[in-house]
């Protein structure tokens, strides 16, 4: 498991930095908030609503 427990969010307008060493999550992280993966278990939520809900096992 890469990811547990992440939550976090960025008002409108704001500029924002993800920082972390090498393998921490970072790329994914980004990736399942711009729907480019989606999240075993969970759901990823934007200002526009569930961006990516879970796969079906």
């Amino acid at each position: 498991m890469l990811l547990d427990r992440v939550s976090f969010r960025v008002g409108d307008g704001v500029t924002a930095g993800l920082v972390g060493p090498n393998g921490a999550g970072k790329t994914t992280l980004l990736r399942l908030v711009a729907g480019e993966l989606r999240p075993a278990s969970g759901e990823v939520a934007t200002s526009g609503g569930a961006a990516a809900p879970a796969s079906a096992p």
